[in-house]
């Protein structure tokens, strides 16, 4: 039986005439070779598929997705302090009050404790007294009447000749206290102010409403 030479002697003897051949076939050998080792130091992909980057393999469903967060906690939001109570802890020093004169002074004079609230308030706060007036001789008894009570400026004395005017200055002045003694007045601009002081007995259902009987009912 003729001796059978091994493939690789074959192969060099067949294209031994040709060296190009040969170096193609090397080459892609080494091609071959360099894809198999990249391929094995690649890491094969946990059962189930890859995890995206940044996220652990680890299932996120079932009973751990289905876990409730703390609920956060819930702040109560307290109750807004009546006008009286303000008032007795002095919350309004500092602040702009408008004032109206009706509310403090009436034909026969001074009402009960009324120019002592104007003090107090003109000595404490920020205060514009609004006076309705019809004739030109009832701004100066005005004036002469406030004359010396400290912290009054004359410039914040207001006057106005129609009922309008107190509305006018007071959305104007935006106070955070309205002392008055008009039942629409106090009505209309509950609205928009923070709180009222409504002198008279009649009753007005407004939380940031608060009625007195007397002026003098105002002082802390």
């Amino acid at each position: 039986m003729p001796h059978r030479k091994p493939l690789f002697e074959v192969l060099v003897q067949e294209f031994a005439g040709s060296y190009t051949t040969i170096a193609v076939i090397a080459i892609g050998a080494i091609t071959l070779y360099f894809i198999y080792k990249k391929n094995q130091r690649t890491p094969r992909p946990p059962p189930g598929g890859a995890a995206p980057p940044g996220l652990s393999s680890q299932s996120s469903t079932g009973a751990e997705m289905r876990r409730p967060t703390p609920q956060a906690a819930v702040s109560k939001k307290s109750e807004p302090d009546s006008v009286l109570t303000r008032i007795k802890n002095q919350t309004f020093v500092g602040s702009k009050i408008c004032i109206e004169w009706e509310a403090l002074f009436e034909s026969e004079g001074w009402k009960e404790k009324g120019k002592e609230v104007l003090e107090l308030y003109a000595n404490t706060s920020d205060v514009y007294l609004m006076c309705h007036i019809s004739q030109d001789e009832q701004k100066t008894k005005i004036l002469n009447l406030v004359r010396g009570i400290q912290g009054l400026r004359r410039y914040k004395v207001l006057f106005s000749t129609t009922e309008k005017g107190y509305e006018a200055f007071t959305r104007q002045i935006n106070p955070a206290l309205l002392i008055t003694r008009d039942l629409r007045l106090a009505e209309l601009l509950s609205r928009v102010l923070p709180y009222i002081a409504l002198v008279r007995s009649a009753p007005l259902s407004k939380d940031n409403v608060a009625c007195f009987n007397s002026v003098a009912e105002l002082l802390s």
